[in-house]
């Protein structure tokens, strides 16, 4: 088996953000600009500026602009995050941070990665002549949203330094778990897990800018250092870099649990006398201060202060900036903060004393909850973030609040003029700072990362501004700008002092004594409200959102085709608690529709007129005094005039156009004349002499001589060209300027010899100064043939001369061209025709006079190229010019050519031609141009034209008619839309934020029907996430709010929710079920959903009781059931908390949430003594021996009958608490018997001494009154039937069923996947074959075929197993009775095939792996998923998606010449760029491809051997530079490899069409 793997779409979780100068900056700005660089997903390196909004009113009051009824003025247009480079790395980042080597212009990422070196990274910016599209869809980058008119750059990032630490691999011994920098650039610090330590001097060459790292000598020196080696034992939890300002460079490492720890007894309890800190005996935390001595080039430990005890609880350090006021600078160098669970502390080693101040606690949070914080950021950001009379820093917690950090300096502070870090001034003569903390009373979702930047607001230079990215765990990505952030005073915020009251300890319920209480003020999903607070919001105190980004960070479940989601589209289930949500993703570029008008008829075509003044020229649109809308009927032509609103123009008195027949075409020419075409006439409306005239119209008409019609017509930018007769091609040509008041000349006319079908005219750019260049026309005929014809002949130029023709397989109608070498054909069969011109463009650039193309041009050669399906109709081509409004890093963008291809009753594409980017290189000669299709994610649109807007720029007028299904009348609608940017992949994404209440458990589709049933839920009590649960109420109040709040949504559920409109909508009142929603989301409960996933409309919703929560949920028919008649089946178990001691009673302790801290400690394990097991969510379901005491039942399944109103429950089933079954799982449908199949997790233990049992499988069959037991499998994979097997581990519990046939599949999460078989005739399940040999931590799994399982596990790889071929022939029955076939013998029968392969229950066989490709991140849901286009060689693939919310697809090749040259190429790639080791730090791997220096195939394989899996994504990010080069090494031909490359990305997408 060969699986060609691409990523669809980069992952949108960030993990990592820092702020830097990373772009040199240019001659005369007065600050460089501030960068975001983040790493996406676990491996993506992503630089990101931030574009400035513009605020319409006031810049068109100053331009003297007023609003023209498009929309424009008065609008304001908020930042926008563009993304500069996205660039894979191939491997896994463990840390980032910056530095600016000394004298260096810009910034440097330092990355440490799984490849055992530190990298020094720099962002590379390259100009290029081509100009790239806003639609351009690249390989290396995601495209930028703007470049020049005449140059764009190219950015890209490019390995300059890097240092070996150790071997390729997240180990915990090697160093690069954490890294920091020198501030003033000088030496990098790397620290592994367990304390092992790497550090390098930076070097910079003066002269050539080469960077260098010299590492520094091994072991330690100094007071407790000689070389003291470390123990291994310890564990860091951060590290940072202390700007000490000039001195040498120290480091401060925040680490515990090392087992020396009791030698530093005595001094720890000194530093609690002398502080006044009251650290209990097992705080065994301390921060160490490293020196980097440059002169011996070692790493030292200072002799005084360079240990430090601290906070049990600490999580993370935050070092102080040196830019403060000169009058206590020296104060604070090297001083840092600790931020630790419930306190903040500020430190130094010898200047003063520790400060200490506890968080501010929201209202109602239990005393034994704590506040840990999980991201912070020093605001200000870059280099240096002091400001006058402080410092500040923002902090979140792991309940979403965010708080102010503020260090003040007395004024009265005594100068000095020392900047060493080991200063030996004493305490008293220095004063000490102020620490205070204040909650800003606003609310975000947990975010894994926070950066501060600052920003110029506004287009024109408006003030400073500093925004905050905020980057969300689960939920949007939000950039904010920041207002006067601070707390009230008194009770929100509390100042420290040098010394703490006696007998306050670090945990939760001492912080709590002396913590100021604040009141929660959370913000609303749509920001700008506040709920629970009278007076609303005040300015400038909140967070002002300015971008959002939708974040697929946390996808539980994916549906696709399979599940009734149609073609192209997938919808993921994301998010976790208040942040979830339904996204809808589908392949084509995002569309905004501005106006939908429904008309009373159905228009043939559509065209827009732009009238403009003779002064205006017509560039651009400028001047523009009118726009009309031309609707062509049958009998009649509508012309409507643009506005605020659609005015009809009747009469040819202001319009000039012809309005009694229809349109065949109409159009502006170069001179600013309108043109139309009807059967009888050829009309050109003249320009007028300025833009307020009101005199009527100049018109000038020409009609076909005999009496004839015309039949076919084509306007181009100077010439006309129309088909008279049928068979007779004519060319007309216009005057060079406005300023002429001429008709149109007759240039050459030819009889082709059949009825024309098409036309298509295309002349080609010249410089002014040059003649004019003669057109090139297009002829399509009824005979299936396409002519290319030019003018020729005498001087005149009065003959069209045939220059090519090429027969096509059905009837051209419609042609256009693409380029000059491109031309695209639509046919009557639906499908769209690539032809390819050679010659062409040669014989128009010689052509250096009008007319004498014909007699000078080469011979021109019309060939057959690809052809791809669009519709079931005759395929029509627009041309349309790509660009849009200006904006962006570098202006506005070169317009430049592309069309659209439509099929009335189908989706639109759109089609460009473009240079395919090299990441950081192009090779001399030719570049390749590619065509890139990209379908529309809208309608179907029956006609389309294109319209000039001032504000958007170009966009699309369009109609669309839907036929209604009881009658033969049609209505349409005209619709105004425009194309927005799109992504690297082109997927669009409709996301419904409040579609959800909780966390998504499972997910079932109803058949022939386009909803789904959700079952949501949120544990409460510890076993809930902490996350999930931003409103943590422990008082009598909190808890009859939500007990009032439920019972408000229970009374919408049963008064709306249940009930369905004629036409399937919901009527739920939409202002109280939002208001309610937006009350209940995040909070502990569970419901079940009937969700329309394509609207994020509710049709029905069902809540549980409090205590229960679902987790799975399976649609099926019953065999006993009437045959038509489905059921729904809910798993649902008992939410528990944990508890510390066993047995406990203590109910109270049950309503209690642990905070992550505590959580961790006692989180359940799945060896003997645990038994728990955990669902996606991270909830845990069974608790662990220390847990409460176990409930009467295990849990439940809920029976639903699916009636027209909706859900009703049936009945409910009792699953019994007992040694040998637990909670239910899962569930799937056992088709074949009509029955259900539930998996179960391990049962609990009743006391201490006992062990859990493993999981099983039961079959249930419908009952009146309940579900009844009709086989069960037994535990699963143990010797001798017992509970669990010998010297291995409990399995965590049957979290997926999969079946065809009597084939079931048992996926344990602890010990992978078991292959069941049903007899029917024994009613009983055997064990066929399992992993057990190597068992995998399964996170998703899905089935291919009977015998073939795809699966991932939590180390990030994906793989596909099969069962043995002798278990299939032995197990199926269909041995031969002792022969043999093949060499190998078959066997007799099941039972002699199980008795002799399983001996004491074990598995008679073992899977077999086929596929196995590491993904670096933890796949979380897989679907199947249709790739390619419709008639365009379509294929089957593997879609899954990330917990950081990539998108990937796995597909087989199609031909066995395709896997050999993808499989020689990729070869080649690694061998030419370096893979497999090299001489230099890196492995000697491409510096620009692999930044962070891991071997891709060693990556590929980092947990198992890569196998079956060719990588598309290395091939795409190679370029075609490289892609060539390795060709040629290889003796490939390289014309082949490219058009192999190329079906093979076009095959990559979701199947549209």
């Amino acid at each position: 088996m060969n699986l060609a793997a691409y990523t669809l779409k980069h992952p949108t979780g960030v993990s990592r953000v820092v702020v830097g100068h990373f772009l040199e900056g240019e001659e005369g700005e007065a600050e460089e600009e501030e960068l975001l660089a983040m790493v996406r997903g676990v491996g993506t390196l992503e630089v990101a500026c931030v574009l400035p909004g513009r605020d319409n009113a006031v810049e068109d009051e100053a331009e003297g602009k007023k609003d023209d009824g498009e929309g424009a003025a008065g609008k304001e247009e908020g930042d926008a995050l563009q993304i500069l480079c996205s660039q894979p790395s191939f491997s896994t980042i463990r840390s980032m941070t910056t530095i600016r080597p000394v004298g260096g212009p810009k910034d440097l990422l330092v990355v440490g990665s799984d490849s055992g070196i530190i990298a020094l990274i720099e962002l590379v910016a390259t100009s290029t002549s081509t100009t790239t599209s806003n639609t351009t869809t690249t390989t290396t980058s995601s495209s930028s949203s703007s470049s020049s008119s005449s140059s764009s750059s190219h950015y890209f990032l490019r390995r300059v330094a890097s240092l070996s630490v150790g071997l390729s691999g997240c180990y915990r011994g090697v160093p690069g778990q954490y890294v920091a920098a020198d501030p003033s650039g000088r030496a990098i610090f790397a620290c592994s897990l367990d304390g092992h330590k790497a550090c390098a001097v930076v070097l910079r060459d003066k002269g050539t800018g080469e960077i260098e790292l010299r590492e520094t000598k091994k072991g330690l020196v100094g007071k407790g250092g000689g070389g003291r080696k470390v123990s291994g034992k310890a564990t860091v939890f951060d590290v940072i870099a202390l700007d000490v300002g000039s001195g040498p460079p120290a480091f401060a490492v925040l680490a515990g649990g090392d087992e020396e720890d009791g030698m530093y007894a005595q001094e720890r309890l000194a530093a609690r006398e002398a502080d006044g800190l009251d650290l209990p005996e097992e705080s065994l935390k301390h921060v160490t201060v490293f020196e980097l001595d440059l002169k011996s080039n070692s790493l030292t430990q200072e002799e005084k202060g360079w240990r430090m005890p601290v906070s049990s609880t600490g999580t993370g350090l935050l070092a102080l900036p040196s830019s403060f006021p000169s009058s206590s600078s020296t104060t604070l160098l090297g001083a840092f903060l600790v931020l630790s669970e419930n306190w903040v502390g500020l430190k130094h080693r010898s200047a003063f004393k520790e400060l200490r101040v506890p968080f501010p606690r929201p209202e109602g949070l239990s005393p034994s909850l704590g506040v840990l914080p999980i991201a912070w950021a020093g605001i200000g950001g870059g280099r240096g973030g002091g400001e006058e009379g402080g410092w500040r820093g923002i902090v979140q917690g792991e309940w979403g609040d965010l708080y102010e950090v503020r260090v003040g300096f007395p004024s009265d502070a005594p100068s000095s003029s020392s900047s060493s870090s080991s200063s030996s001034s004493s305490s008293s003569s220095s004063p000490a700072p102020s620490l205070s903390v204040h909650a800003l009373r606003d609310w975000l979702s947990p975010c894994s990362a926070l950066a501060v930047l600052r920003k110029r607001v506004g287009r024109k230079g408006g003030k400073e501004a500093k925004l905050l990215w905020a980057a969300a765990e689960t939920g949007d990505n939000v950039l904010y700008v920041l207002g006067e952030a601070g707390g009230e005073g008194g009770e929100e915020g509390r100042e420290a002092g040098p010394c703490r009251e006696a007998g306050v300890r670090d945990d939760s319920e001492s912080a709590a004594q002396v913590a100021p209480m604040f009141t929660r003020c959370r913000r609303r999903a749509e920001g700008g409200e506040e709920e629970g607070r009278e007076g609303g919001r005040e300015e400038g105190r909140w967070l002002t959102e300015a971008y959002r980004e939708t974040n697929l960070a946390g996808c539980v479940r994916l549906l696709g085709q399979a599940q009734g989601q149609g073609m192209g589209r997938v919808v993921a289930l994301c998010g976790k608690g208040g942040a979830a949500g339904v996204h809808v993703l589908e392949r084509g570029l995002p569309v905004v529709e501005e106006l939908r008008a429904p008309l009373g008829f159905t228009p043939t075509g559509v065209w827009t007129l732009a009238r403009q003044p003779r002064e205006g020229g017509g560039e651009g649109g400028s001047g523009v005094c009118k726009t009309f809308l031309l609707l062509s009927l049958v009998t009649r032509t509508l012309v409507l005039e643009v506005g605020e609103v659609l005015v009809e123009v009747k009469g040819e008195g202001l319009s000039g156009l012809f309005t009694d027949s229809r349109t065949l075409d109409a159009g502006v020419l170069t001179d600013g004349s309108m043109v139309q075409v009807v059967p009888h006439m050829l009309r050109r409306v003249l320009p007028p002499s300025s833009p307020t005239s009101k005199a009527p119209p100049q018109l000038l008409e020409w009609r076909p001589p005999g009496r004839r019609e015309i039949d076919k017509a084509c306007i181009g930018e100077r010439h006309v060209v129309v088909a008279v007769g049928g068979v007779e091609v004519m060319v007309f040509e216009g005057p060079p300027s406005s300023s002429s008041s001429k008709g149109l000349v007759l240039k050459g006319a030819k009889d082709v010899g059949a009825d024309v079908s098409a036309l298509c005219v295309h002349c080609p750019s010249f410089p002014s100064s040059a003649a004019l260049a003669s057109p090139l026309l297009l002829v399509g005929t009824m005979d299936l043939i396409v002519r290319v014809l030019a003018l020729g002949g005498g001087g005149g130029g009065q003959e069209l001369m045939e220059k090519a023709r090429l027969v096509v397989t059905h009837r051209p109608d419609s042609l256009c061209f693409l380029s000059s070498a491109r031309v695209a054909c639509g046919l009557s069969s639906g499908d769209l025709q690539w032809l390819e011109l050679e010659g062409g463009g040669e014989g128009r650039r010689e052509g250096g006079r009008e007319g004498g193309l014909g007699a000078e041009a080469t011979t021109m050669t019309l060939k057959t190229g690809k052809r791809r399906n669009i519709g079931t109709q005759s395929v029509r081509l627009l041309p349309f010019p790509l660009g849009g409004k200006g904006g962006g890093r570098e202006g506005g963008r070169k317009q430049r050519e592309g069309l659209l291809a439509y099929s009335p009753g189908c989706v639109s594409w759109l089609c460009f031609e473009d240079e395919e980017e090299d990441g950081g290189g192009r090779e001399e000669g030719v570049a390749i141009m590619r065509v890139y299709e990209h379908p529309l994610a809208y309608d179907p649109l029956d006609a389309l034209a294109v319209i000039h807007l001032r504000n958007i720029g170009q966009a699309l007028v369009g109609i669309h008619s839907s036929s209604s299904s009881s009658s033969t009348s049609t209505s349409s609608t005209l619709r105004l839309l425009w194309l927005e940017q799109v992504d690297r992949r082109g997927l669009t994404e409709d996301v419904y934020a409040e579609a959800l209440l909780h966390t998504p458990r499972g997910v079932a589709s109803l058949p022939k029907s386009h909803v789904v049933v959700v079952v949501e839920g949120d544990g409460g009590g510890g076993g809930g996430g902490g996350q999930g649960v931003p409103w943590p109420m422990t008082t009598t109040e909190g808890r009859e709010e939500g007990d009032e709040g439920r019972k408000d949504a229970m009374d919408v559920v049963h008064q709306h929710g249940t009930s369905t409109n004629t036409n399937g909508s919901s009527s739920s009142s939409g202002n109280s079920s939002s208001k309610i929603r937006r009350r209940r989301r995040g909070l502990a409960g569970s419901v079940l959903r009937v969700l329309e996933p394509s609207t994020g409309k509710t049709r029905q919703l069902l809540e549980l009781e409090p205590g229960l929560m679902a987790v799975a949920v399976e649609v099926l028919k019953f065999r006993c059931a009437p045959p038509n008649e489905l059921f729904v089946v809910v798993a649902v178990v008992p939410m528990h908390s944990p508890s510390t001691s066993y047995p406990s009673s203590s109910s109270a302790a049950g309503s209690k949430m642990k905070s992550k801290r505590q959580r961790r400690d006692e989180a359940p394990t799945p060896i003997p003594g645990g038994g728990a097991a955990a669902d996606k969510g991270g909830t845990a379901i069974i608790t662990s021996i220390s847990g409460l005491s176990p409930p009467p039942v295990a849990g439940y399944l809920y029976t639903y009958r699916v009636l027209a109103s909706g859900l009703v429950l049936a009945h409910k089933t009792e699953i019994a608490q007992d040694q040998d079954v637990g909670p239910p799982l899962s569930l799937c449908a056992f088709a074949e018997e009509g029955k259900l199949l539930v998996g179960f997790g391990p049962s609990r233990p009743t006391s201490p001494s006992s062990l859990p049992s493993s999981p099983c499988v039961r079959l249930y069959d419908l009952g009146k009154r309940r579900l009844l037991k009709k086989a069960d499998s037994g535990p699963l994979g143990v010797r001798g039937g017992g509970g669990r097997r010998e010297g291995g581990r409990v399995g965590g519990g049957v979290t997926r069923l999969l079946h065809e046939g009597p084939w079931v599949y048992a996926v344990d999460c602890v010990k992978g996947v078991q292959v069941l078989f049903y007899v029917p005739s024994e009613n009983a399940f055997h064990l066929v074959a399992d992993e057990y040999s190597t068992p995998r931590l399964i996170s998703e799994a899905l089935l291919l075929d009977r015998t073939t399982v795809a699966g991932a596990d939590r180390q990030g790889n994906v793989f596909v197993s099969r069962v043995p071929w002798e278990a299939v022939v032995g197990v199926e029955g269909v041995g031969f009775e002792g022969g043999t076939e093949g060499g190998k013998e078959g066997p007799v029968s099941r039972k002699v095939f199980w008795e002799i392969c399983g001996e004491e229950g074990e598995a008679p066989s073992k899977m077999e792996t086929m596929v196995e490709f590491h993904v670096g991140e933890v796949v979380t849901s897989m679907t199947t998923a249709n790739l390619g286009r419709r008639g365009g060689g379509g294929r089957a693939a593997l879609l899954y998606a990330t917990i950081s919310g990539a998108l990937g697809v796995l597909s087989p090749l199609r031909s066995p010449r395709e896997k050999e040259l993808l499989l020689a190429l990729e070869t080649a790639l690694v061998k030419g760029l370096g893979g497999g080791g090299g001489g230099k730090e890196g492995g000697g791997l491409d510096p620009v491809l692999f930044p962070t220096g891991r071997d891709p195939l060693t990556f590929r394989s980092a947990i198992r051997p890569s196998k079956g899996v060719i990588d598309l994504d290395l091939i795409a990010c190679a370029g075609p530079t490289r892609r060539r080069k390795a060709a040629r090494e290889a003796k490939l031909d390289v014309r082949e490899v490219e058009e192999v490359v190329g079906e093979a990305f076009e095959a990559m997408n979701l199947s549209r069409g």
